[in-house]
């Protein structure tokens, strides 16, 4: 069986007396697309910057199955540098004449080859995402974490990073986690996908990345029941 790129186990945080995160385990594997879905304040974002290093957990375990994976984090924000264009935010930190031709092929990769020129504010929000998606890849990450990217977006400006994200994760191999609040993207895109609800990892379904057009509707479908399901459950008990 094939051992885990990313293993979590009793995974607790707390904030002073709110509990946050309660008994979380859960394996990533290799190469896999896992999606995070569920109500806002449910631990979703934490979960994954934990999992970035970006934030300490109160108690339990998290570990990789190599001493320092690279990984790169996408946020809702594109965080580029105002004053730079868009392939010197790519260079960032490097001016090797071969960072530069890195960073040129990177923009062709995301379908803005015609834009090294430009500064952010000259872009659109859903090119300014491709950017900072072609700056997260330069690093030629073991594992890429997806915080909400598209939330901001058009529909569909949304629906193409969708594509482009789900196409370059399978190009390169990546093993992705995608925290979003979108039950239909979380089912195009991921292999797996984890209900979060009161901390902890409540459901999962199977996700349509390697799926029809067709079946992803369904799944979908079945999600957004579950957490229906579970947030009514949730009320009454309380």
């Amino acid at each position: 069986m094939t051992e885990p790129f990313l293993k979590i186990q009793n995974l607790n945080k707390n904030y002073n007396e709110k509990e946050i995160l309660r008994n979380v385990n859960l394996a990533i594997y290799p190469k896999e697309f896992v999606a995070l879905v569920g109500q806002s304040g449910g631990g979703k974002s934490t979960l994954l910057r934990m999992i970035a290093g970006l934030e300490d957990f109160t108690s339990g375990s998290l570990h990789f199955n190599s001493e320092q994976p690279v990984v790169r984090v996408m946020f809702q924000d594109d965080r580029l540098l105002p004053w730079m264009t868009i392939l010197d935010n790519l260079c960032f930190g490097s001016r090797r004449r071969k960072k530069r031709a890195q960073a040129r092929a990177m923009l062709a990769l995301v379908g803005l080859e015609d834009f090294e020129n430009y500064y952010p504010e000259q872009l659109s929000g859903g090119q300014r995402q491709r950017v900072a998606l072609g700056r997260a890849l330069m690093a030629h990450p073991q594992l890429l974490l997806l915080d909400e990217p598209l939330g901001a977006l058009d529909a569909l400006t949304r629906y193409k990073m969708q594509e482009l994200i789900s196409k370059i994760c399978i190009q390169q191999d990546l093993t992705a986690i995608l925290v979003t609040h979108d039950v239909n993207e979380a089912a195009k895109m991921a292999d797996r996908v984890l209900v979060i609800r009161d901390g902890n990892t409540s459901l999962e379904e199977q996700g349509g990345r390697r799926l029809d057009e067709s079946q992803i509707e369904p799944i979908a479908k079945k999600l957004f029941n579950d957490i229906i399901d579970e947030n009514v459950k949730g009320s009454y008990a309380k």
